[in-house]
């Protein structure tokens, strides 16, 4: 795997930090800022591009524009996408969140650093603590999706970035933890708009 592009703590491929780019796990992104849900605190900020400056979902502030807005796993990958912290609600700060919300956290941890190996119920169930189901109703409850459906989130923006930095579909392929380059042929319809040859040539996505 190569060197980091945003994170959790910080993954694979020279990228910008956004998660981002799948629609249900926008949409639950979304709705945290919307709703301004503190649950997410700690799991969850939110970048906006006008301004520069990156937040918790429950922030006070105005809400931004869907469009102007990235979201991000952590200060770091925010940070690192040149955004500077919001003075009111201080993201930096230690939040008191909820064990729900800190297993959560962990489990994203987990797969954004094991993107590039074998991700199930099971394997993040014996790494962070507690039952399979349990992992899988807590997660999907805070986020919208699956364990799974955020694995596979992670590793299209990770294989988006890394074409957009010039590496090949193979290249590409092998840093965002797929197994091969049919797995994300199959799924590039949906994922990119268009095949991974023309995304790597600069064509907008649908």
């Amino acid at each position: 795997m190569s060197t980091a592009i945003q994170t959790l703590t910080l993954m694979p491929a020279p990228a910008p930090a956004a998660i981002h780019n799948y629609v249900h796990q926008d949409d639950a992104f979304w709705k945290a800022v919307v709703e301004r849900n503190a649950q997410m605190d700690g799991i969850l900020y939110y970048g906006v591009k006008s301004t520069g400056i990156y937040c918790r979902p429950a922030c006070p502030s105005r809400r931004p524009r869907r469009e102007v807005v990235d979201f991000f796993a952590s200060p770091e990958a925010a940070e690192r996408a040149g955004l500077r912290a919001c003075l009111r609600c201080k993201p930096r700060e230690q939040s008191s969140a909820s064990p729900h919300a800190e297993q959560t956290k962990a489990v994203c941890d987990y797969i954004e650093h094991n993107l590039d190996g074998t991700i199930t119920l099971k394997t993040i169930a014996d790494a962070v603590g507690g039952s399979p189901f349990h992992i899988q109703r807590v997660f999907k409850q805070a986020l919208g999706i699956s364990p799974h459906e955020y694995a596979e989130a992670r590793r299209v923006a990770v294989f988006k970035a890394a074409l957009r930095f010039g590496q090949s579909v193979a290249e590409a392929t092998y840093d965002a933890g797929f197994n091969s380059s049919s797995r994300i042929y199959e799924r590039a319809h949906g994922h990119l708009g268009m095949t991974p040859s023309v995304y790597q040539k600069g064509a907008p996505a649908k």
